[in-house]
């Protein structure tokens, strides 16, 4: 990943952290990490990239960053009340991270 698409990941998380959500184009991180399609991998990071930014604001680094999957766009989602379940529409990254590649969101 180029350090210029680190950051613009890293606005997208800080956005979702400051106003609670933030959308991105499925194909815009793709494209960011030369990706055809999302892998657990990509998820790791991005799960990692949360984690160092609950850090930096001084919050727990456990809090859930949840993602809901809409044709063409993500949405990061978090808040310390909400959680996700087996058939919910938001999805915990932190899960989507140690799953098999063929069990996570579609990539497009």
């Amino acid at each position: 990943m180029l350090a210029r698409h680190a950051n613009q990941l890293m606005n997208v998380l800080e956005r979702a952290a400051d106003v609670g959500c933030a959308e991105v184009t499925k194909q815009m991180v793709l494209h960011w990490y030369s990706q055809e399609r999302m892998t657990v991998g990509i998820w790791r990071d991005i799960q990692d990239k949360w984690e160092e930014i609950m850090e930096h604001i001084g919050r727990p680094r456990t809090l859930p960053l949840l993602v809901g999957d809409s044709p063409g766009l993500w949405v990061f989602v978090w808040g310390e009340g909400l959680k996700a379940n087996e058939g919910a529409w938001l999805k915990d990254v932190s899960g989507l991270a140690k799953r098999k590649s063929d069990e996570t969101l579609e990539s497009a």
